[in-house]
């Protein structure tokens, strides 16, 4: 039976609507085993809030731990281990938990010398809306709109920028996100509660949206869209529906020959091929590239980076609608070095 090495914290969300900061035992590693050290971990607010408040279509657990998106070091390895070694810095699929043992196997991918670790675990987060980019078909000159801007919508709109999409058109009803958009390359921003149709014309010269990425995840937003779009346009639907959507097939698709695909990061493949050139790793190299290279800004999307002993109020910040609050990341720093291996990792944080 594995050793306990010490006792390591974690976020736990112990009944719906409730988060609490919580002890977690840390063994150490076996045959083929590694043990990670969290530096620095990010919310993915939609996927994270729907369990948090049971809204998903498929009932919630409690308690249970968090998160997917973390990055940090490899402090230990156990016997037999030769793909990674003591201090080398990795993107993990650990969510928000300072320590966790892994098979050496598991997910890891490199981060980039030099790339500071909470600009890092966004490369993962992005690998949501880069699949609905592709998915929605953005070339040089499509016109987009993107609706919903919270994170996974403010990077959709980069995205599709950096895919050649122009005009880019974000839409939402905070005025502050609109502006975040409009600072980080939208090449127009429109407020959902006015004439939104009048813009999109405005902003496409009468012509429509070839690609809409669909973001907010709200049935009756997901039924107008179609309004918007030109003939023979793609609709991606990236944000999670969770409730019906009734649709008027014959006036909404056939008549404009529409074309609506589903996104979700679960469909990316994981190895490439002819009908789908743009994998898993490619993505994820891309993104990697474009945060370091400054080409995809990050930077503005970290509205706050905190303790990990402050997620009840982040939680509750990102469920506000009225908070500037859009992307948190949580700081491990308090927990790094319990492992006995150091923390000049943790300085990349």
């Amino acid at each position: 039976m594995a050793k306990k090495l010490f006792t390591g914290k974690r976020v736990l969300f112990a009944a719906k609507g409730r988060v609490e900061i919580a002890d977690w035992d840390v063994f150490e590693p076996q045959s083929g085993e590694v043990l990670f050290e969290n530096v620095a971990s990010l919310v993915s607010p939609g996927t994270e809030l729907s369990h948090l408040f049971d809204i998903h279509t498929k009932p919630a657990a409690y308690p249970s731990n968090t998160g997917y998106i973390s990055a940090g070091r490899i402090a230990r390895v156990g016997p037999g281990v030769e793909k990674w070694k003591p201090g080398d810095v990795v993107l993990s699929g650990l969510g928000h938990v300072s320590h966790a043992v892994f098979p050496e196997t598991h997910w890891f991918v490199p981060v980039p010398e030099g790339m500071e670790l909470v600009d890092a675990v966004w490369a993962k987060l992005a690998t949501i809306p880069i699949f609905g980019v592709q998915r929605a078909a953005v070339r040089i000159g499509s016109s987009v709109g993107v609706f919903g801007l919270g994170v996974i919508g403010q990077l959709a709109a980069q995205l599709a920028r950096l895919a050649g999409g122009l005009p880019v058109i974000g839409v939402d009803l905070s005025e502050k996100r609109l502006e975040l958009a409009r600072s980080t390359g939208a090449h127009a921003v429109v407020n959902g509660s006015g004439d939104v149709a009048t813009a999109v014309s405005k902003a496409t010269g009468g012509y429509g949206l070839d690609c809409v990425i669909e973001v907010t995840g709200t049935p009756s937003v997901v039924h107008k869209l179609f309004d918007y779009c030109a003939p023979g346009a793609y609709v991606c639907i990236l944000g999670g529906v969770h409730k019906p959507v009734t649709l008027d097939l014959y006036t909404h698709f056939q008549k404009k020959g529409i074309t609506m695909v589903g996104s979700h990061t679960s469909n990316c493949p994981a190895e490439a091929s002819p009908v789908y050139p743009y994998n898993m790793a490619h993505n994820l190299g891309y993104l990697l590239k474009a945060i370091s290279t400054g080409a995809l800004q990050v930077k503005p999307l970290t509205s706050r980076f905190v303790s990990f002993r402050e997620a009840p109020a982040m939680y509750a910040a990102l469920a506000e609608k009225t908070s500037d609050v859009i992307g948190v990341a949580f700081d491990w720093s308090e927990t790094s070095g319990l492992s006995g291996a150091g923390e000049e990792v943790a300085k990349r944080g």
